[in-house]
């Protein structure tokens, strides 16, 4: 009689003790996901800030030349993809593809913000590269004081992976010990 009892109430202890936890590591989870996704945005941002600070000039006085020459070089001591789109959405200058065969960008939702004069950021699919890509894109503004062009910084989603992986692995660790 005991046994049967304790076989019939234990399947009910576990799962009063385990939903708990369960619910407390999807929280934990979810709150280090958006820390991280804001990181993340804040990392593309101060990226594609500093690229406007030094492209700025060069962008007023329409020098394509240096614009790509700048951002051949950040490719290289960064690794960031970044692109500088026109305020009429064609593409001035970029790190990965050739401007020629890259369609105008004024449909992208960054892009779209920051010629508002805001700063945009997105995270979709990528019809150039073909994946999942995180992006902020900052105003470049002219003398007049309106945006005249965009900077946009631009990451692929498995760059940022590994990182949710360890995350992820560390939050189950803490859960099982």
């Amino acid at each position: 009689m005991r046994r049967r009892l304790f076989s019939q109430l234990l399947p009910w202890f576990l799962a009063l003790s385990l939903l708990p936890i369960g619910a407390v590591l999807l929280a934990t989870w979810q709150a280090q996901e958006e820390f991280q996704n804001e990181r993340l945005f804040a990392d593309l941002r101060a990226r594609a800030e500093l690229a406007r600070h030094f492209l700025a000039d060069s962008i007023r006085a329409g020098d394509r030349n240096t614009v790509q020459s700048f951002l051949v070089r950040a490719l290289d001591a960064t690794g960031t993809r970044l692109t500088v789109i026109g305020a009429d959405g064609t593409v001035w200058a970029e790190t990965h593809e050739a401007v020629e065969i890259m369609g105008n960008h004024s449909d992208r939702l960054e892009v779209r913000a920051a010629l508002r004069g805001e700063v945009g950021e997105s995270r979709r699919f990528s019809r150039t590269l073909g994946r999942e890509v995180w992006y902020v894109a900052v105003p470049v503004r002219g003398l007049d004081g309106k945006p005249m062009a965009v900077v946009r910084a631009a990451l692929p989603d498995e760059a940022v992976q590994p990182l949710r992986f360890r995350s992820l692995f560390r939050i189950l660790a803490l859960a099982l010990a």
